[in-house]
């Protein structure tokens, strides 16, 4: 297999990480959220979102590549929430599920952990979907840990629970 890069996200690249948002929600989540939701996201659905914070500065984005296609993306900012503040928050690491278990989430992360670490962060922090257990695995061998904070939240239609993840930096 060709090397896998990452390299920091330009705003041209809204379309394919999106369409990379849409691919891994429709695997990952399939049981926790309902077929008829997941179904129906459109490959669109994240342009916006995305654009709007590399454009404003609120977000910083990394892909990861083989040979200039992109297969994965990750999407970071100050936390969205009050009590968080001042900790870095990864909004959404999202891989096309043909690309899991290939080390690519982990080349991101480092990527990730190396911004927070450059910026003085002390903290990064995550939400998860409760069930959600390959995430689970994947937070916890990055030294992530449950701080027993949950959120509830509406995906569609459906109520859901997130809990939040931490790793601490110092």
């Amino acid at each position: 297999m060709p090397k896998i890069r990452t390299r920091k996200a330009n705003i041209r690249e809204t379309a394919s990480m999106s369409i990379i948002h849409a691919n891994s929600w429709r695997k990952a989540y399939k049981g926790l959220l309902p077929d008829e939701y997941l179904n129906g996201i459109q490959d669109t659905q994240w342009i916006n979102m995305i654009t709007k914070g590399l454009e404003d500065n609120t977000m910083n984005a990394w892909v990861a590549t083989i040979e200039d296609i992109i297969i994965a993306c990750t999407c970071v900012g100050n936390s969205r929430y009050k009590e968080y503040e001042g900790q870095l928050e990864l909004i959404s690491i999202y891989v096309l599920p043909e690309y899991w278990n290939l080390g690519v989430g982990s080349l991101l992360i480092e990527e990730v952990l190396e911004y927070a670490v450059n910026n003085k962060y002390k903290e990064v922090g995550l939400w998860v979907l409760d069930g959600n257990s390959q995430a689970i695995r994947f937070y916890g061998k990055k030294g992530f840990f449950n701080n027993g904070d949950t959120i509830s939240c509406m995906i569609g239609k459906n109520s859901t629970t997130e809990k939040r993840y931490i790793k601490k930096l110092v």
